[in-house]
Formats: C-alpha cells, sequence, structure tokens
C-alpha cells in the first residue's frame, strides 16, 4: 500500500492495516528486492466482487517467469491448491502458507491432536505437499517443489 491522502477514484481503503488509505500495487520481486513486475489495483470492475483476485494477480505477475524454473513465495492470502497445480504446469516452483480451511486441500490430523512442535504432512501424486505443524499456534505451508513421484502422509 502506497499512502496516498489526495483525490483519485483508485485509491483503497483498508482500515486493519497500518496506512489505511492509498494505493494498492500488487508487485513481483526477487530476494533482493530487485523489481520484476507490478500491477496498481484499480478495484473492481462494475458492480460485481472479482472472484479469485489474489490468483489472477499471481498468473498475471508471473508470466515472465513461466518455463523459467524459478521458485515463488507468498502468504496465504495468493496460496490455494488450483493455483499452486497451474504454476507447476508452467514450470515455476511455489510455496506459501496456507489457510487450512481452504478447498482442495488433504485431510490433516486435527490441530487439536498435534502437541508443540509436531507436524502432519501429505504428498499427492502431483508432487504438491502440505504441512502442518504447531509453535506457538497451527501453522499450514503448501509447496510444489520436487518432492518426488509418490502420495504418503505422515505424522511425526
Amino acid at each position: 500500500m502506497v499512502k496516498f491522502t489526495g483525490r483519485n477514484s483508485n485509491k483503497q481503503y483498508m482500515p486493519k492495516t497500518p496506512i489505511k488509505r492509498g494505493f494498492k500495487i500488487w508487485c513481483l520481486v526477487d530476494k533482493q528486492g530487485y523489481l520484476w513486475n507490478f500491477e496498481i489495483y484499480t478495484g473492481k470492475v462494475g458492480e460485481k466482487a472479482e472472484k479469485q483476485l489474489s490468483a489472477r494477480v499471481v498468473k498475471q505477475l508471473s508470466q515472465p517467469l513461466q518455463k523459467r524454473n524459478h521458485c515463488l513465495f507468498f502468504d496465504n492470502y495468493f496460496t490455494s491448491y488450483p493455483l499452486m497445480t497451474y504454476l507447476k504446469s508452467k514450470n515455476i516452483n511455489a510455496c506459501g502458507t496456507v489457510n487450512p480451511t481452504r478447498k482442495f486441500l488433504p485431510a490433516l490430523k486435527n490441530d487439536k491432536h498435534l502437541t508443540l512442535g509436531e507436524y502432519d504432512w501429505s504428498i499427492d501424486e502431483k508432487s504438491t505437499s502440505i504441512v502442518k505443524w504447531r509453535d506457538k499456534r497451527i501453522m499450514s505451508l503448501l509447496s510444489i517443489f520436487p518432492n518426488g513421484n509418490y502420495a504418503s502422509s505422515k505424522t511425526m
């Protein structure tokens, strides 16, 4: 979010962020902070809110990286199983925290049964893996890094 207090129809309001009003800019940067690609969010088009906004943004920003074997990392706003499948088809590895209530995720051990430091994981036939572990709270991670050609689940 880039702070802006003037008048502009593209200005966004996000009450739960440190910068409440300004321009929302989606960015694709490398580990040194070099900007590869960006998009200024201009709000919804028409009356209806866009579905799968986060997936569209990742797909659009990652187009220059397709078939170049790069790795993307993002937070749970962007992470979903269908997006990971799409990125894998474009030869882009990805990893991100994920909300465990998202659709299409495999069932893992119940949060109540995980003790501090314990984890559960699963890998499907497409080498998409999910790991859930308990630290101070439950954390879940979805990844499409190469894992081998097997499907399994394990609790430690």
